[in-house]
C-alpha cells in the first residue's frame, strides 16, 4: 500500500502528533509531508482522524477541507484523480 512510500514511516510517530500550541512542532510535521510522494492518499485516508497531522494538515486543516467538499458535492471519500494537479 501507500504507507510503504510515504516519507514519515523512518520517522517516530510522537512527531506528527505535536501539541496545538507548538507550532515549531507542527511545522516540522508538515515539513516532512511536503515533500512525501502520497501525501493525497494519506490525506484522503485520514481526512476524518481527529487528531495528528496526516497528508501535511493538521485535524483542524483537514475537518475544513471535510466541509469544503462536502459543500463542492465531493463528499469525504477520495477526490477526483483527474482534477488533481499535484501532491495534496
Amino acid at each position: 500500500g501507500w504507507r510503504n512510500h510515504a516519507e514519515c514511516a523512518p520517522v517516530a510517530t510522537g512527531v506528527f502528533f505535536p501539541h496545538d500550541d507548538d507550532q515549531a512542532a507542527v511545522d516540522y510535521a508538515k515539513s516532512i509531508c511536503a515533500g512525501c510522494p502520497v501525501r493525497a492518499e494519506c490525506l484522503d485516508d485520514n481526512l476524518t482522524t481527529p487528531a495528528g497531522i496526516y497528508g501535511g494538515h493538521t485535524a483542524r486543516e483537514r475537518d475544513r477541507l471535510r466541509r469544503r467538499r462536502r459543500r463542492q458535492g465531493r463528499g469525504t471519500g477520495r477526490p477526483n484523480p483527474a482534477r488533481r494537479s499535484g501532491p495534496g
